[in-house]
Parts: structure tokens; sequence; C-alpha cells
């Protein structure tokens, strides 16, 4: 164990500052290889009578959901020491992908970024697998949570600040963005290196964490499979609101009425951020695995009712476009925080599951962006009925009601299983 670890591990303060800024920085990094191309409208090529952003992000798509597949196996038994080496060689093929997609004239250059999409959905597995069953695991994984969701605000602002500015034009503007956070990139990976592993006390909470092959993922799935189902079902309805509304930021903006005014996407985001790390966070402060569990599917409840009802008022001019964006950005991505950092993570630790998140967070990323994949096909179907708006406002309202009776339901299944268990011991408590 090198001097930093050491004084991270003697330090708790700085080892939670320390993770936080790693995790932010990595994964606010990968965001910019996948998401600028998002800032572009492409409105000047249609192709297979799509529009061409349509056609774009559907390719995108279908790489990062075949990422998301190959992930279940690959981050659930992906070992310690391969990490590092596997974050670095994914966001290498990625900005390979972006440069391609400069080079490549239009259409055909859209192949380029189902390759851009391939790689890039592993990333998130091997940045958690350095923050997992820790005590303070809500807690470490603060900085994901919160550069998911303010990432995307603000490459989506940087990228249009490049367009607009006239640096670059829509195809190389990706890359460059990617160019720009590489340094970024690598001093994260670096951090991530520097965490020490989890601790006795760690374990005694949150159950060691263990690679999975594939009779133990079929193993856990036949035991929780009530649950499994209902949380998946709600998390393919929360994936579809999620992105479809993450895609189509710039449009569903304008049609509302905002132009020409780059910085909305960073500060809508940026509230959203804050209100939901509020929500999430203090997760990590419940040291009851099971009241942090009823905890998670509370606020995945919370966050349906958010997205449902905010389409609701806003349909009924109870609103304004600015509260309906940040309202359903609040929902949807409260929901998604509480499957990734808090929801999975405390089901392993309550059951004492041998295993780890990885495979049940791939299992759910992969059939959520199946299932945008499916909604960006069907969408031409109701183009000349209704605007990127109206069809994200029925969407939010339709999935949400049914997704909530789903939370309810997988609370239910976990509540009735948790009766039977055996009380753990409790851990050995150590001051932050």
């Amino acid at each position: 164990m090198n001097r930093i670890q050491n004084i991270l591990q003697r330090n708790k303060l700085m080892f939670i500052a320390w993770c936080i800024v790693a995790s932010f920085i990595a994964y606010f990094s990968m965001y910019a290889f996948r998401k600028p191309f998002n800032a572009a409208c492409y409105e000047a090529w249609t192709l297979f009578g799509l529009d061409y952003k349509s056609v774009l992000l559907i390719a995108q798509v279908l790489g990062y959901t075949l990422s998301k597949f190959c992930g279940i196996r690959i981050i659930s038994e992906l070992h310690e020491k391969h990490r590092a080496a596997l974050i670095l060689g994914l966001i290498a093929i990625a900005e390979l992908a972006l440069l391609l997609f400069a080079l490549v004239p239009p259409p055909y250059n859209f192949l380029c970024l189902f390759l851009n999409g391939l790689p890039l959905g592993m990333v998130w597995g091997a940045i958690f697998s350095y923050l997992e069953g820790r005590r303070f695991t809500e807690l470490l994984g603060a900085g994901l949570l919160a550069s998911t969701i303010i990432s995307s605000g603000f490459l989506k602002t940087t990228g249009r600040v490049l367009i607009e500015q006239g640096a670059f034009n829509e195809f190389w503007m990706p890359f460059v963005t990617g160019l720009m956070f590489t340094p970024l990139l690598l001093l994260s990976v670096w951090m991530l290196c520097q965490i020490p592993p989890p601790t006795v006390d760690d374990h005694r909470l949150k159950v060691k964490r263990e690679v999975m092959d594939q009779k133990a993922r079929r193993r856990i799935f036949a035991s929780y499979c009530g649950g499994l189902v209902c949380l998946l079902l709600a998390y393919i309805a929360m994936a579809v609101c999620r992105d479809f509304r993450d895609n189509f930021a710039v449009e569903i903006w304008r049609e509302m009425g905002f132009f020409n005014n780059p910085m909305i996407y960073t500060e809508s985001e940026g509230i959203i951020t804050l209100f939901v790390l509020l929500m999430v966070v203090p997760l990590a402060l419940i040291q009851s695995n099971r009241n942090a569990l009823w905890m998670s599917h509370l606020l995945v409840i919370v966050g349906f009712i958010f997205t449902g009802g905010s389409a609701l008022l806003f349909n009924n001019y109870s609103i304004g476009p600015f509260q309906w964006m940040i309202m359903t950005g609040i929902g949807v991505n409260m929901i998604y925080m509480s499957y990734q950092m808090a929801l999975y993570e405390r089901v392993i630790a309550t059951f004492r599951i041998k295993g780890n998140i990885g495979y049940m967070v791939y299992l759910s990323e992969s059939l959520g962006y199946m299932a945008s994949v499916i909604i960006l096909l069907l969408r031409p179907l109701f183009k000349d009925k209704e605007g990127l708006l109206s069809f994200y406002l029925d969407l939010s309202l339709y999935t949400s009601c049914v997704a909530c009776v789903l939370g309810m339901m997988a609370f239910i299944y976990f509540r009735r299983k948790s009766q039977t268990l055996v009380p753990c011991p409790s851990p050995v408590t150590t001051a932050i």
C-alpha cells in the first residue's frame, strides 16, 4: 500500500472527498466522449426516412445498449487489477470513433457513433467498482451522481459554444470536446487507483463484494425473481423517459420558446443535481441496510410521482416550461440515482448476497437502453401527430403511472422477503 493510500485509510474525511472528486472527474470525462454530439441538430441530412439526429442517436444507443449487455458479464467478472486498463481502453476506442465521425462524410458516418457507444456503456461499472461495498457508498458515489446529471447539460453548453462561435463544425466538435477532457480523464483514473480497498468494517456492514460467474448470476436472479422483475420493468420506464429528455433537450427547449441560450442546459441540470444530491446522498447516513432499502424504494416511487405529476401540471398550464423541465429532470434522475447508488447496493447488503452491484445495474441498463432504441424507432410513427414536446409529455405521464405500481410491488416483495432473514451482527463503528 503506497503513501497516499495510507493517508486516505487513516483520514476518513480525506478518503470521502478523494473518492467523490475522483469519481466525479472520471465520469464527467466519459460524458465528454459520449454526449457532445447531442448539442448539434444535424438538420441538413436525413437517412432511412428519419431526421439525421435520430439516426445518430439510434446508432449510438444501439452500441451503448450492446455494451450494457456485454457489461452484465464483463463488469460482474471484473478483477481489481484490470479496472484502470479497462477504463482507458474503452475511452480510447470511443475517441477514435469520434475522429472517424469527423473524417467520414455524412450520412455514412452514423456507423461511427455505433462504434463510439459500443465501449462507453461499461465505463460506469468499472468506476463504481472502486466505490461499492463500503459503509458510505451512497456518499462516495455522490461524485458519480453529480457528474451524470450536470455533465450532460454542461457538455451541451460546451458543444453549442464551439459550434456557434464557428470554431468547429458539428462533426468535428465531439472529437475536439473529447480531446479537451483527456487530461482530466487520465488524472481521474490515477486518483481512482489510489483508493484503498474496503475495510473489515465495510465487509461487515455491506458484505464483501465478489466476482460473479454465470452460475452465480442465474442463482441470484432465481432467488429474487419476483422483486427484480418489478424493479427491472420500473427501470425501463424511467430509462426511456430520462434518455428521451436528455437526447432531445435542445429541441424540447426550442419548442417551448428558449432560443439561443446555451446556458439553459447547464443552469437547469445544475438545479436538478443539487436537489437530487440532497435526496439520495443522505441514505449513506442510514446504517440499517433494511431501512435504507425501504427509503430507496420510496425515492423511486416519489421520483415517478414527480415525473408524471409535473407532466400533468404542465399540460394543465399550472406550471411553466422551466419549472416543468426542472421537475421532470428531478423525477427521472432521482429514480436513476436511487437504482445506481442505493437500491441495488442495499439489496446486496440486506440479503447478504455474494456478488456485486455490476450484475444488477447492467441487467437493468441493458434492458432500459434497448427500450430507448425501440422508442426512437417508433417515434416517426407519431411525427405527423405531435412534436417532441407533446410526445415526451405523454411518454412521461403514462409510463410513470405504470411504474409507480411496479415500484410498490417491488417494495412489498422485498419487505416480505426480509422478514425471514436472521439479523446480522452490528458492524464496528468508525468515526468519520
